[in-house]
């Protein structure tokens, strides 16, 4: 039982959804089901 999915825990941790992450960003992980990535 997942609680938050994916693009809402991203957002919490103020990450951003995004296709690719710009260089001076880390990848945080995935959103909407692992089609973008969560990038911080």
């Amino acid at each position: 039982a997942r609680g938050l999915s994916d693009s809402q825990k991203c957002r919490s941790n103020h990450g951003h959804c995004r296709r690719l992450c710009f260089h001076m960003e880390r990848w945080e992980g995935t959103c909407s089901n692992g089609r973008l990535r969560c990038c911080r």
